[in-house]
């Protein structure tokens, strides 16, 4: 059994070395798996010996009924389901990403999405096309002498949306630009049902999860200088 200090040593070190968040804002991550993905926070009240509260960021998780978590050493995690039944583990590779099984053997990824609520790019006000305005602004990928309205340049948590791509875009396997890219969506494409999109604060990033046919992945819909999908087809 590893101490509390130890263990929290430990996850102060990894699982929050992300983020320059106040202390009170613990940063969410993603656990995903069977191409559908869990926001969570690491909670600090321990629920078991030596098994730690697990907080879940959205309503409902198709992936699994995580409750906790413990850390081993600095580089390997496991989550617990109800009885302490062990879910799903991950170790932290060379490369900063965690990765492991889920369940009978399927893989499972942690990805960091950023410091929780409250810290929030402020909302785009303006939405003149002058030209002197421009480089004040975040544009639209396909008329970048526009300023993008702030519906396309925000997100509401659990809002369900339509998104029209504005130009041919890579779907990724996880919402980052250095993940793996599984194909590129046909700019004419219309994303109906989004439900699950995120924001990482610091990139200024907005990514959503859509699905193309019978493959899942993740779209950047905007980021620090354009808006790549905007909402609403048609």
């Amino acid at each position: 059994m590893i101490p509390f200090r130890r263990t929290f040593f430990a996850l102060a070190t990894t699982l929050l070395a992300c983020t320059t968040a106040q202390a009170d804002q613990k940063p969410i991550w993603g656990l995903q798996a069977y191409g559908d993905i869990c926001r969570v926070k690491f909670g600090q009240k321990e629920i078991k010996p030596g098994v730690w509260r697990l907080i879940k960021v959205d309503k409902g998780c198709d992936i699994a009924n995580f409750k906790g978590y413990a850390m081993h050493g600095d580089s390997h995690i496991r989550f617990y389901g109800k009885q302490n039944s062990l879910i799903a583990s991950a170790d932290k590779g060379a490369d900063g990403q965690w990765r492991g099984v889920i369940g009978d053997g399927d893989p499972f990824e942690m990805v960091y999405f950023g410091p929780a609520k409250g810290n929030k790019p402020a909302k785009t006000t303006t939405n003149t096309q002058t030209s002197a305005a421009v480089g004040k602004c975040v544009t639209y990928i396909n008329a970048k002498k526009r300023c993008a309205s702030p519906e396309d340049t925000t997100y509401k948590a659990f809002e369900t949306i339509a998104l029209q791509p504005l130009a041919p875009l890579n779907l990724y396997f996880m919402p980052d630009a250095a993940s793996r890219v599984q194909s590129v969506t046909p700019r004419n494409i219309c994303f109906q049902d989004v439900r699950h999109c995120t924001e990482r604060y610091f990139e200024k990033e907005i990514w959503c999860q859509v699905r193309v046919g019978n493959e899942s992945g993740w779209i950047l819909r905007k980021d620090a200088n354009h808006v790549y999908a905007s909402k609403g087809c048609g």
